[in-house]
């Protein structure tokens, strides 16, 4: 039998927690990279021996996806990107085709790529914009740079990087675009993702999502992307389709968040979370010793499983 706790419930209806139980509508990917497309991307100047004339057949790059549209006739027969063959060539789908460029992407400094698209109609040629912060280092960099302080958080873009937070958590850290976690699942022998501990300073989401995040460690305590947070602020993160087992005090952010006075937890949204633990279980946190002042816990959304047998809480399984 499930002990939910009260303590503190009218503080939590007082500030309007929200815990959305039904699945969240999502907007559709390519109506989004669509709209931003049209406002990063000029027009792009399509060049034949014949004739110029004007095309939209390059949409833009997005991370490490180029994206192209086809009018279902014409086949690609080499794609350059500052002159690095991605080794492509392959015949383009009628409307929006989603091309793999990470091959010659690595090597991309700066704000602008040249992108040049042979097919055997023509040669399309486009100078797109290009955020450097979406080239994300494969290896040899615990960081994508930052110095970890207030000023210049270290800037996270992969999941192995997330995990090396956990030899530095007392720096400041930020996201600089979604990161995929599907990986995790294979990670310390099926046991995935280490809980960050201890963490006492920064972290900023800047809106964007981690995902797939995978931790199966059902005899262990404090388990969470977090495992326990102390006078820390998180704010601004989407968290999306994680998988986390744990025993008790466990949380879809944190286990334990305790020690905050003066700083918070906002605007986290979780989604479709399937999270199972014994005791103090809660979707957002575990445990927290906040008493009844609800307002560290700003615009909060839950939605998914969560499972326990003691104290178990849509957002917060006990408040201490």
């Amino acid at each position: 039998m499930n002990n939910i706790n009260k303590k503190c419930l009218g503080s939590i209806v007082s500030i309007s927690l929200l815990v959305v139980i039904s699945v969240l509508a999502v907007v559709g990917f390519q109506t989004w990279t669509e709209t931003y497309n049209s406002k990063l991307f000029s027009q792009n100047e399509v060049k034949t021996n014949d004739y110029i004339f004007k095309s939209t057949i390059i949409e833009g790059i997005v991370g490490k996806t180029l994206f192209v549209k086809g009018d279902g006739n014409e086949l690609i027969s080499k794609i350059e990107v500052n002159d690095k063959d991605c080794d492509i060539n392959l015949s383009l789908s009628k409307g929006i085709n989603k091309l793999d460029i990470s091959s010659c992407l690595n090597e991309v400094i700066g704000d602008v790529a040249n992108v040049v698209v042979y097919t055997d109609k023509k040669i399309i040629e486009k100078k797109v914009y290009l955020d450097k912060h979406f080239i994300c280092p494969v290896s040899g960099k615990d960081f994508h740079g930052g110095e970890g302080t207030l000023v210049s958080p270290y800037q996270i873009c992969n999941c192995e990087m997330l995990q090396k937070m956990k030899s530095y958590s007392s720096s400041y850290f930020e996201l600089i675009t979604d990161v995929n976690c599907i990986e995790t699942k294979s990670w310390n022998n099926g046991s995935g993702f280490i809980p960050i501990g201890n963490f006492r300073n920064y972290f900023e989401g800047n809106n964007l999502t981690i995902r797939n995040l995978y931790i199966n460690l059902p005899s262990s305590n404090y388990v969470g992307l977090f495992s326990s947070i102390y006078n820390s602020k998180i704010k601004d993160i989407n968290l999306v389709d994680f998988n986390i087992v744990g025993n008790n005090y466990v949380g879809g952010l944190v286990g334990s968040f305790k020690d905050s006075d003066l700083k918070m937890i906002e605007n986290i949204n979780i989604e479709n979370i399937n999270l199972i633990g014994s005791n103090f279980v809660g979707g957002l946190v575990g445990i927290t010793d906040l008493g009844c002042f609800g307002s560290k816990f700003l615009k909060i959304s839950v939605s998914g499983n969560i499972n326990g047998d003691n104290y178990v809480g849509g957002i917060v399984g006990y408040v201490d």
